[in-house]
């Protein structure tokens, strides 16, 4: 799907219309959102596919989408609550992240630092997060599907306010999430 715009070096927002449909669960649906524009320096392919909120195209990607997770044997409703939780030794505290009623309440409960994160979290993040995607996409169809049909096209969390799994405020990111997005797309095509 073609989108017209991502990022300035102000994060100036312009509103910009998918000339697509967007596919949300096999049905067609139109939708508008605000984009950043790009900036002239920035190296983003016009092909990217860019994913964020629930109400974009592609929306299947984001770990806030409603496609569970089974991990070591117990049911997560969203990647963001089994991520989220993984954060923390404590199991009651896990377990409280893991019955959040949404994936926003889970994502606020892991940015808590009065419970001190594991000692090891920078060093197994990366793993975790992609063993967990490794299970929502070989689980649900829907957003293997949609993975699928990407083709090779690049995959961009369009995190304004993360600079490590999204592209962040100016664009220049790590985008680790899209990175293992297109990871897990390689290794379905592969499989």
């Amino acid at each position: 799907m073609a989108r017209s715009g991502c990022f300035s070096a102000a994060a100036t927002i312009l509103r910009c219309v998918f000339t697509e449909p967007v596919r949300r669960a096999g049905r067609p649906m139109t939708r508008s959102r605000q984009y950043p524009t790009i900036r002239p320096d920035m190296t983003h392919s016009p092909d990217t596919i860019w994913f964020y909120a629930q109400t974009d195209p592609y929306a299947e990607f984001s770990n806030f989408a409603p496609y569970g997770v089974a991990m070591a044997g117990v049911y997560w409703p969203t990647v963001e609550h089994y991520f989220q939780a993984q954060k923390f030794h404590d199991a009651r505290y896990r377990e409280k992240i893991r019955r959040a009623s949404t994936p926003k309440q889970a994502k606020g409960l892991g940015m808590t630092r009065d419970l001190p994160l594991r000692d090891d979290w920078d060093a197994v993040k990366d793993a975790i997060m992609l063993d967990a995607l490794r299970v929502k996409f070989a689980t649900h169809p829907v957003p293997r599907d949609l993975l699928l049909s990407t083709g090779q096209r690049p995959i961009v969390e369009n995190a304004p306010g993360d600079g490590y799994w999204g592209c962040g405020a100016e664009g220049t990111g790590l985008n680790r999430l899209g990175q293992l997005l297109m990871q897990v797309r390689a290794e379905l095509r592969a499989a």
